[in-house]
């Protein structure tokens, strides 16, 4: 078999049963559908085969159907080319087994949307400047959003599961919807630029179920923070890397446990950092507390008069109050562990609760920096550890 394409734009390619092998060639056709039969059916792509969707989104409008029936091997690469008609929506739809599709979607113009359904290998939107539909997809390999696409937002998820570190690449474009990070030990995201998902106005959650976060030196950007499970995890921030919560409401950074949490490089800065003026009660947790025991983020906080910022019991590396203005809890506990250092600013308040707090210190040195403010909790100090007053 050698490449062929199919020369009629209303043709298509109904896969009912049976085995096709690719043998490294590429089919072009308008359609590629293995719906018409629930049959046990083989798809082959070899190393370097492919399949062209050049699709015009007239009259058949799913240029890409699959089932569970459907079991693909190889390196599979579909790419979707034709631009299409204005004011319509192509659908893919991706439920095959085996191997998942690395998906190019290099044409699309403004003006028609596209839907996407199912797992995706690799999916990258270089050259598509259509609307991407808000969709429950699962993605197993890396992710490039492009230039030129706009991705409509919404509350469904994109599930990330690679089973190695793969690249997440924006090219400063916001990812409006939320994110679940459910990899394993050794699969996770790598950031290959900042990520800025969604705003104040359309707040988004970043979670890390299982695997890998590695922030690359890059800055994300997100309204709430979730990992709360005891899978492997592993948070790298490497040198600069920064988290920039930017959540008004509710558990905005919410790490409930630090079993089997790895959190590495020399920057851990995590900013609970809206200062915006509808800001209510947020809360803060940042993983088990356990006195003795480093903490794993550095956090500084913003925050207007008149708005709550609750610590959860936690172990906190360095806090630092500077600019904050907002009413500062204490939940779960007396006592709070803190490993690194505290600087209060001038602008904060605390609640009642810190009346009865001692901060823990653990690990030396460590500086206090309180700006002339009365400290309103009690210190302890494990024995050989120093603090300094600044």
């Amino acid at each position: 078999m050698d490449s062929f394409t199919l020369d009629s734009l209303s043709a298509a390619i109904y896969f009912s049963v049976g085995t096709l092998d690719l043998n490294n060639y590429t089919i072009t056709t308008p359609v590629f559908d293995s719906t018409q039969s629930a049959w046990t059916k083989y798809l082959n792509f070899g190393t370097s085969g492919q399949i062209t969707l050049n699709n015009p989104g007239t009259t058949l409008v799913t240029p890409w159907n699959t089932l569970s029936s459907l079991n693909i091997y190889g390196t599979p690469t579909v790419n979707l080319t034709n631009a299409a008609t204005s004011g319509t929506t192509r659908t893919i739809t991706a439920n095959s087994i085996g191997v998942p599709i690395n998906l190019n979607l290099q044409a699309g113009i403004a003006g028609n949307s596209i839907q996407l359904n199912g797992t995706f290998g690799n999916l990258d939107f270089t050259g598509c400047s259509a609307t991407i539909v808000n969709a429950t997809i699962t993605i197993l390999g890396s992710v490039n959003l492009g230039s030129t696409a706009t991705f409509s937002t919404g509350s469904n998820s994109w599930t990330l599961s690679p089973n190695k570190l793969e690249t997440f690449t924006t090219n400063g474009i916001s990812a409006d919807w939320s994110i679940i990070i459910n990899g394993n030990e050794l699969g996770g995201i790598q950031l290959q630029d900042n990520l800025t998902m969604g705003g104040i106005a359309s707040p988004r959650t970043l979670t890390l179920t299982k695997g890998i976060l590695d922030l690359n030196n890059k800055t994300l950007s997100v309204a709430l923070f979730s990992s709360t499970t005891s899978n492997i995890r592993t948070i790298n921030f490497g040198s600069s890397g920064v988290m920039n919560i930017i959540g008004t409401t509710g558990s905005v950074f919410n790490v409930t446990s630090s079993v089997n949490l790895t959190v590495t490089g020399s920057s851990r800065a995590v900013n609970i950092s809206s200062a915006s003026s509808n800001l209510t009660n947020r809360t803060v947790q940042a993983g088990t507390a356990t006195s003795g025991e480093s903490g794993n983020f550095d956090l500084s906080f913003a925050g207007v008069a008149g708005s709550t910022i609750s610590l959860t019991y936690s172990s906190y590396r360095n806090l630092n109050f500077t600019g904050c203005s907002s009413k500062i809890g204490l939940i779960g506990s007396n006592t709070l562990p803190l490993s690194g250092n505290l600087n209060l600013g001038s602008t904060i308040t605390f609640d009642a609760t810190w009346a009865l707090t001692t901060m823990v210190y653990s690990g030396s040195p460590q500086t206090i920096q309180t700006n002339g403010m009365i400290v309103p909790f009690g210190l302890y100090l494990y024995t050989g550890n120093s603090v300094t007053l600044l």
